[in-house]
């Protein structure tokens, strides 16, 4: 792992952290490599698990994890957005195809929830988008805070 990764992943994972601390892995990234490795792997272990409960969490409580993981790889992926529209805009359409092939959750006609598949453009914001009109379709409330950022 170069520096260039390493400076990325550590960007992100000590960006919250004591300024200090930062500063000194942004001034030499691979100072430390072995805990900011432990750490990227301890985010990305935590990104599969949430991954795997999305599939297997009720469709509500999956939609919400879903908008949990959307802001999470909006930040992640946001350098390189094809590897967005490629693999994690896909994963989501794909999940409410499924679903809408597979359930009665839904309070819109299936014509209507299917079209909002179109939504999905590959984007960070056509995911919000049709994570947005999924929760229409089916009725229900998320809390405030990701109700603000689905309508953002």
């Amino acid at each position: 792992m170069g520096p260039y990764c390493c400076w990325n992943s550590g960007c992100m994972l000590h960006g919250n952290r004591n300024p200090a601390e930062f500063e000194s892995f942004r001034d030499d990234p691979c100072n430390g490599l072995e805990s900011s490795s432990k750490l990227v792997s301890q985010y990305a272990r935590g990104l599969i698990l949430c991954l795997g409960a999305m599939q297997r969490a009720p469709i509500i409580q999956s939609l919400y994890l879903q908008t949990y993981l959307a802001r999470q790889f909006e930040g992640f992926f946001g350098t390189t957005p094809s590897i967005y529209r490629e693999i994690v805009a896909p994963m989501f359409k794909a999940y409410w195809k499924r679903t809408l092939a597979n359930s009665t959750v839904f309070c819109t006609g299936v014509s209507y929830t299917t079209r909002q598949f179109e939504l999905a453009n590959g984007s960070p914001n056509g995911t919000r988008k049709l994570l947005s009109a999924m929760r229409f379709c089916m009725g229900v409330k998320l809390p405030y805070e990701t109700m603000a950022w689905l309508e953002h």
